[in-house]
């Protein structure tokens, strides 16, 4: 089990290979400051990496990453990858999470690949970015139709396992689960790719 929180922490106890093919959606984010700095630190110049964003924020020191400037919900992907990093901000993570864990994303894991992803154990997410209300609704209706979270309550990391489990444990091993640090609003959650579908 991963105990340290961090992005860089996560991926130094992945053991990937240096090279790696790794996808990064939602790469280098709307702020550039999501966990495309340590995935580029990571594997710049070892492994494959391209990234999925609507515009291109990627720093210039890393022009080699390969870039689909485009809509994730709208992108086709045909290769597979080692490394999923699923970084796409509030309002687009949580239909690719009640929509694409077991489908559009696992298809394109490698076996044994990982997927690292965030999710909200609870609705504080909303306090800290604009649009506050709307953003608290469709928080809470996500916490309360895929978590089954009736109440609104903080969601523990055992809970956001044991639903984890229920979930996708047919398709994946589930790793860790594990609160972030510096944001009450934010679990990372990395799960690893067991087998392929029939």
């Amino acid at each position: 089990m991963i105990k340290n929180r961090g992005i860089r922490q996560i991926l130094e106890k992945l053991n990937l290979k240096p090279n790696s093919k790794i996808l990064d959606i939602g790469c280098f984010g709307q702020e550039g400051d999501n966990g495309s700095d340590v995935i580029a630190e990571c594997f710049y110049g070892k492994g494959s990496i391209k990234g999925i964003c609507t515009r291109n924020c990627i720093p210039k020191k890393y022009s080699n990453i390969k870039l689909i400037q485009g809509d994730y919900f709208k992108t086709n992907l045909n290769e597979k990858f080692d490394l999923i990093f699923l970084d796409l901000g509030g309002r687009n993570q949580l239909p690719i999470i009640e929509n694409d864990l077991r489908d559009k994303l696992y298809n394109i894991l490698n076996k044994d690949g990982y997927l690292v992803y965030f999710i909200f154990p609870n609705d504080n997410y909303a306090n800290d970015h604009y649009q506050e209300e709307l953003m608290r609704k469709e928080i809470i209706n996500h916490m309360q139709n895929y978590w089954l979270n009736l109440y609104n309550q903080n969601m523990p990391e055992e809970y956001i396992r044991g639903i984890c489990e229920a979930r996708l444990s047919d398709l994946y091993d589930i790793i860790s689960v594990d609160n972030e640090l510096t944001r009450d609003y934010i679990t990372w959650i990395v799960l690893k790719k067991i087998k392929t579908k029939n």
